[in-house]
């Protein structure tokens, strides 16, 4: 018969840093006054990890894992379950959890979400992944040519006036493709602005994720030019400016609500994409058992 587990803060976080995603280990190990971390171990050795964000009043699974030789036996079920009771006793009235279809353990979180009575997760973004050789050979990707009343400038550029103004407008955009949003992350070299008549009109915001890679956070423009698809000139403007740089690998993140810009991906994108994903997310209300 198997053991169960010990389930409990760990004492030493450092034990079960192979237990989550190489990112998240500084966090584990640093902690915070936001994270919270759930160790399971048998016989005093690390088996499972469930990590957590609680720094609003929903909380955030970031990541949950079960050592492979001890898998199938509900330990991830009583980490997840654990977790849930922790973070309602530190005030948290939900808790939410994201996931890729990319991910090789898609199948299990399905499963644990499923016996846990979790809502069915719901599609909430596609991640599209290129590299610039590929991308490059969509029939789009050509530098547009922009009539005089409009002007194309590297978003390190935007004015101390432009960014109150934007603030101010922020009720003419929604709130997740904001481009005041995460300022200290945007990739100088890749976000590009596109003013006409003299203001702002649309964004195309980036960031370095790794020394070879950005990805795309957020692609608007102004409702009235979307007719001639000055939103993609602007997008493949930024692609075609890392020509002859170190970068040359791209991530698209499409939220499944921005409906022209999935039409798009699937129409015009997919064919030269390298991988398409779907990101998942779930919550529910929790309560202390």
């Amino acid at each position: 018969m198997a053991m169960r587990p010990d389930i409990a803060r760990p004492a030493n976080p450092a034990w079960f840093a192979g237990l989550t995603f190489p990112s998240l280990r500084p966090r584990l190990v640093h902690g915070g006054r936001s994270s919270v971390a759930l160790g399971a171990t048998i016989l005093g050795k690390p088996v499972g990890l469930c990590l957590g964000d609680a720094s609003s009043n929903t909380a955030e699974i970031l990541s949950i894992a079960v050592a492979t030789q001890h898998r199938r036996r509900g330990i991830a079920t009583m980490l997840l379950q654990a977790m849930e009771n922790e973070l309602a006793s530190q005030g948290c009235g939900r808790v939410s959890l994201g996931y890729s279809s990319h991910s090789p353990f898609a199948t299990a979180i399905e499963r644990i979400l499923h016996k846990s009575d979790w809502p069915e997760p719901r599609a909430t973004a596609i991640v599209c992944e290129s590299d610039l050789d590929t991308i490059s050979k969509a029939p789009w990707m050509k530098r547009a040519r922009f009539p005089p009343d409009f002007e194309i400038f590297s978003w390190d550029q935007l004015t101390s006036a432009e960014r109150a103004r934007l603030s101010e407008r922020r009720a003419s955009y929604p709130e997740w493709l904001s481009p005041l949003r995460e300022e200290e992350k945007i990739f100088a070299f890749g976000s590009l602005g596109l003013r006409h008549r003299g203001e702002v009109a649309g964004w195309v915001i980036a960031q370095r994720i790794r020394e070879v890679a950005i990805r795309y956070k957020t692609l608007f423009m102004r409702e009235d030019l979307h007719a001639r698809g000055r939103g993609i000139s602007l997008l493949a403007e930024s692609i075609l400016r890392h020509r002859g740089t170190p970068i040359c690998r791209a991530t698209f993140t499409v939220d499944t609500d921005n409906l022209p810009m999935m039409r798009f991906v699937r129409r015009r994108m997919e064919p030269y994409l390298l991988r398409l994903s779907t990101t998942f997310r779930t919550s529910r209300i929790i309560e202390k058992r």
